[in-house]
């Protein structure tokens, strides 16, 4: 078997509000483009300390009621079968 992560990046982010990718941006202090990639699950690669900044910040919203964001909640492993 083969594994996969993908990002649940968006997902995370709406629940908590940020429904655009410029939102991301902009509460995170990210690049447009990388943003933008995050959001669209096309990222091909993440440094620990950009998943750190997600989770921080993510974790502050919504500011009324905040909800503690994981790691598990921004990534998934899939199985895949052998040669996909």
């Amino acid at each position: 078997m083969k594994y996969h992560i993908r990002t649940t990046i968006r997902q995370a982010a709406e629940r908590r509000g940020l429904d655009t990718a410029y939102k991301l941006q902009t509460r995170v202090g990210l690049s447009p483009a990388t943003a933008s990639r995050l959001y669209r699950d096309d990222q091909r690669r993440m440094d620990f300390a950009q998943l750190e900044r997600l989770m921080e910040e993510l974790s502050k919203l919504p500011e009324k009621r905040p909800l503690k964001c994981t790691l598990t909640e921004l990534l998934r492993v899939e199985e895949r079968p052998d040669g996909t």
